[in-house]
C-alpha cells in the first residue's frame, strides 16, 4: 500500500530522531575559517563557504539545523555579522556549537522558534530541510518567517 508524504515519518521506520542523529553530524568545536587561505576564495570545494557569506545579511542571524557551528569562524570573519545563533536536534552538535555561536539551543520542531517576532536580519540552513518530516516542514517555514524581520 502506498503511503502519503504525511505518513513517511521517522517513527513509520522505528526511528527516533534525537538519538539517530545524536553525535552523527558533530564535528570539531570552532572550525576554522574556509575563507582564509587564498586559494579557497576559488576552489569549487569551498564555494558553498563563498555563497554563504556573500549571501548573509545584518548584524543578527540565526543557523537553522546549526550541527556544531562549521561555518561560525568563515561567517564571523568574512561578514559584518555581530551575533550568530544557532538550533539544532542534537545536544551534542548544540555544545559544540557553543564555542563559535552566541547562543545555541536545542530545538524541538513541535514547537516554536524560541524567539522573539522580528528578531533576526537573516536566516539560514545549510542541509537540515532534507532531514526534516514534510508533516514539519511548513511550521519550520512559518517560524523562520515569523522571526525574520521583513524587508
Amino acid at each position: 500500500m502506498k503511503k502519503s508524504k504525511e505518513e513517511i515519518t521517522y517513527e513509520f521506520f522505528g526511528i527516533d530522531p534525537t538519538k539517530f542523529y545524536s553525535g552523527k553530524f558533530a564535528g570539531w568545536s570552532s572550525a576554522p575559517d574556509y575563507l582564509a587561505t587564498p586559494k579557497n576564495q576559488f576552489d569549487i570545494e569551498y564555494d558553498r563557504a563563498r555563497f554563504l557569506v556573500s549571501n548573509i545579511a545584518g548584524d543578527r542571524i540565526l543557523d537553522i539545523g546549526c550541527g556544531s557551528a562549521p561555518y561560525g569562524n568563515t561567517i564571523r570573519r568574512n561578514t559584518s555579522v555581530k551575533e550568530i545563533y544557532g538550533v539544532d536536534l542534537d545536544t551534542v552538535c548544540v555544545d559544540r556549537a557553543r564555542v563559535s555561536y552566541d547562543f545555541a539551543s536545542v530545538f524541538d520542531l513541535n514547537s516554536g522558534l524560541p524567539f522573539e517576532d522580528d528578531y533576526f536580519d537573516c536566516v539560514f540552513s545549510m542541509d537540515v530541510f532534507g532531514h526534516i518530516e514534510f508533516r514539519y516542514k511548513d511550521h519550520l517555514l512559518n517560524e523562520i518567517y515569523r522571526v525574520t524581520k521583513k524587508g
